[in-house]
């Protein structure tokens, strides 16, 4: 018991290299800014007042913006917007353009060290406007938001998705999990529903976000239910299929499915993807990269459990009878999460470039949305608009350095 305790132990000092301190200050700095300007891009770059007042009472329209698009309820640009006329006490954002905003008077690509057309210093374009006038500082700090809603979003469906498989495929192998002939097929009837209802929800239908997981929750919890429920007396009766037991390989199962994953470009398959998709909002293009990403994150879950699950501190929990669930996910897992913090950065950065990559073909988000990507794209106009290229692209290239020097820094 006590090796048990000193193995766990031991392993749980290897993730001091984890510490903040240990990370260069300048991959801290550089991630602190791309966080800090993605979280609060409608307070740094907007053409609603951060505060103003309207008839006596203080208002706050960026803050609103942002908590409407939380919630998912309409714009309040426009509300705003019809009464600016009324507006007193006004203190704008440090950057007074929104992404989308126009600026007339300084179209057809106005280099940041040209002459503007403004009434006041505060009004300036510092890095410029595009062909159309719109600020390419505003562009900036919300194609940060972007970038980080897509790659957070990318990583997280792809360790939803993989670990859970890596971490069942490498504790009980190819013989370790025996089920129902009629539990096999509700999952798999469950399963085929939830993967219907969720294509529907992202192709736009008006359907319930409970409804879309219940099917899926059902999958998760359905053995635990019938176990409580006493059901398995009334399966033990049902005849042939239903009642048999099968041994499910899902080792074997895993390795052949990351297999297939693999074999295929990964550009064919985000075509194919898209083309199912249609409609591409981040949600879906994080989805559509964490399709492509999940196999990376099963494979490194599955080897490490190979080597963790005969460890005596996973010994020690099952002499205390501690339930596989457990076992699992409050003893193994936290011992090979190392791993997964690495590849998880690796990660982002891979769904940073490929969504600007995307982007940059026309195939991204829509044209409502702008991305370091889009921006680059637009620079093919007009050549002599270096600005339009060197900042988003420096961008890009800074955050993906970033990430992938933390990622070699971790591991």
């Amino acid at each position: 018991m006590i090796d048990a305790i000193k193995t766990k132990n031991l392993r749980k000092a290897d993730f001091s290299v984890f510490s903040p301190k240990s990370i260069p200050l300048w991959i801290r700095l550089v991630l602190f800014v791309w966080i800090f300007a993605a979280v609060f891009a409608d307070q740094l770059a907007n053409e609603l007042p951060l505060s103003c007042k309207i008839d006596g009472k203080r208002h706050y329209p960026a803050i609103a913006e942002s908590i409407a698009k939380i919630r998912g309820d309409a714009s309040v640009r426009l509300k705003y917007r019809g009464n600016i006329d009324r507006m007193e006490s006004i203190v704008m954002a440090p950057i007074p353009y929104s992404p989308q905003t126009i600026d007339r008077n300084n179209t057809g690509f106005v280099s940041p060290f040209e002459d503007q057309h403004i009434n006041d210093w505060k009004q300036r374009h510092w890095l410029g406007t595009d062909r159309l006038g719109r600020d390419i500082m505003a562009g900036m700090i919300h194609g940060a938001r972007v970038a980080f809603v897509v790659g957070m979003l990318a990583v997280f469906f792809a360790f939803i998705i993989g670990v859970p498989l890596g971490a069942a495929a490498g504790y009980y192998g190819d013989r370790g999990i025996f089920v129902r002939g009629l539990v096999l097929l509700l999952k798999t009837l469950l399963l085929l529903t939830w993967l219907y209802l969720l294509y529907l929800q992202l192709m736009g239908a008006a359907i319930s976000g409970l409804l879309v997981w219940l099917p899926f929750l059902l999958v998760v919890f359905l053995p635990f239910l019938i176990r409580k429920s006493r059901l398995s007396l009334l399966i033990n009766r049902l005849p042939g299929f239903l009642s048999r037991t099968f041994s499910i390989p899902l080792d074997l199962i895993l390795l052949r499915l990351i297999e297939v994953f693999r074999s295929l470009p990964n550009l064919f398959i985000l075509l194919a993807l898209l083309a199912v998709f249609g409609q591409t909002g981040m949600t879906t293009i994080a989805l559509i990269l964490a399709l492509l990403m999940w196999p990376t994150f099963a494979r490194y879950t599955r080897a490490e459990f190979l080597s963790l699950r005969e460890k005596e501190f996973v010994s020690a929990a099952r002499l205390f009878r501690k339930s596989e669930f457990r076992i699992i996910f409050t003893d193994i897992l936290p011992n090979a999460k190392a791993p997964l913090i690495v590849i998880s950065a690796f990660g982002i950065s891979a769904a940073i470039l490929a969504e600007s990559t995307l982007s940059f073909l026309g195939l991204g988000l829509g044209i409502d949305q702008v991305s370091w990507g889009s921006m680059l794209s637009e620079a093919r106009r007009y050549f002599p608009a270096w600005w339009m290229a060197v900042f988003p692209g420096f961008a890009i290239f800074i955050i993906i350095y970033a990430l992938n020097s933390l990622g070699d820094r971790l591991r």
